[in-house]
């Protein structure tokens, strides 16, 4: 498994031609603001207005056009600001441009969804009302960091239109957010994401101390995603209030203090997944690496589950389970396939199935102990396709789960 880039590593080729592309073109401005600059790769811009105050960049967002870029100079930027529809906002120095507002009538940073929409190397420290809003699709965020904001980067679609773009999110580095990144209603792709601490011990409000959220039909594809530290679960992906599908490749979720991964209320099929992970890494969560709650259609593949440590959960009225699973399939869930995935070290089961459905197996599974009291175990449940020599019989409903 390729590790996850660390911080430090952001400052990549890439980056280093984006600075030189934007530094080697930015000394003459005329006097209405625009600068001439040839655009990194990939980018385009009909004109570029530059800014180097907080006035003059919200001035330049103000006046500027469908395709045209707005370059904020390195330093700091204070207020609220809106990216129109089709407009780009650039920082010339990524990470060097930094927004920071603590009113808390907005998020820092708006941008609205159209065909060239998008937010390029800036920094933004947010609010209670949080860090970076994108409406609509489609849009880009690229080489972008926020933190210490209620909500990191929320996307969604809104009320009354029809959002059929994506949301490329490429670089990012969410760092000590309320919540980190929540998707909701829209189609995503991310690369290289990271998302640390997002902690409830910030804003003390509903849904805060979750990495990542994925719900209301959103649809994610995201390869390199790191997810660590979260004071509540890692990642939540919800299809409750409509088709929510995601697929995660090399994923890394670790050390989250209330489950690594949580999948529930999905209507897939083994022939139409709506959740697929494949060679990533699940690590030192609390409670459970993989929960699947009335989920069905998945499929997990050369992925590893290990050191799960127990949290108490509360099964019912006076009964309090230690809880230390590497994948728990509970409530409903069926339609799920397990292909070579190992599962090592948690503390109590390596997997449990509790009041499963059809159509669960676990195919050339790599299963030990190593601490923890069980191996797979299946109860309440249909019948499971598991190897027999990777079964424990804990006794029915001695675990609690369901």
């Amino acid at each position: 498994m390729r590790p996850a880039p660390a911080p430090s590593t952001l400052t990549t080729l890439a980056t280093l031609s984006f600075s030189l592309a934007l530094t080697a073109c930015g000394a003459s401005t005329r006097p209405d603001g625009v600068v001439p600059f040839t655009p990194p790769h990939g980018v385009t811009c009909s004109r570029t207005l530059a800014a180097s105050t907080s006035a003059s960049l919200t001035d330049a967002l103000g006046r500027a056009a469908a395709g045209d870029c707005v370059v904020a100079e390195p330093g700091d930027y204070g207020g609220e600001f809106t990216v129109p529809a089709g407009v780009k906002l650039l920082g010339r120095t990524p990470g060097t441009a930094h927004l920071a507002s603590d009113a808390g009538t907005a998020p820092v940073l708006r941008v609205n969804g159209a065909e060239g929409s998008g937010v390029y190397g800036v920094a933004v420290t947010g609010n209670d009302r949080g860090g970076i809003q994108v409406l609509g699709s489609p849009a880009t965020l690229s080489q972008v960091s926020v933190r210490d904001a209620q909500m990191g980067v929320w996307m969604e679609c809104p009320n009354g239109q029809t959002c059929d773009g994506v949301v490329t999110l490429a670089e990012l580095e969410l760092e000590h957010n309320g919540s980190g990144l929540a998707i909701s209603g829209v189609a995503a792709t991310a690369s290289n994401v990271g998302v640390h601490r997002s902690n409830d011990d910030i804003y003390h409000v509903l849904a805060t101390g979750i990495g990542v959220s994925v719900r209301d039909g959103a649809r994610l594809t995201a390869t390199d995603l790191v997810v660590d530290g979260s004071s509540q679960a890692g990642l939540i992906v919800d299809g409750e209030r409509g088709p929510t599908r995601v697929q995660l490749e090399r994923a890394t979720i670790r050390d989250n203090r209330q489950f690594g991964m949580v999948v529930l209320n999905l209507s897939g099929t083994l022939a139409d997944p709506r959740f697929t992970l494949a060679a990533s890494l699940i690590e030192r969560n609390a409670g459970s690496g993989l929960t699947l709650s009335s989920a069905n259609g998945v499929v997990v593949s050369g992925t590893t589950v290990r050191e799960t440590r127990k949290l108490p959960v509360v099964i019912s009225l006076g009964h309090t389970e230690w809880v230390g699973d590497g994948v728990a399939i509970i409530k409903g869930s069926g339609e799920v396939r397990l292909d070579d995935v190992t599962l090592e070290g948690n503390l109590r089961c390596q997997a449990i199935v509790d009041n499963g459905r059809d159509g669960i197996s676990f195919v050339n599974p790599h299963v030990a102990t190593d601490g923890g009291q069980y191996l797979i175990v299946v109860q309440n449940s249909r019948p499971v396709n598991v190897p027999p020599e990777v079964v424990s019989d804990a006794g029915v409903d001695q675990l609690g789960v369901n």
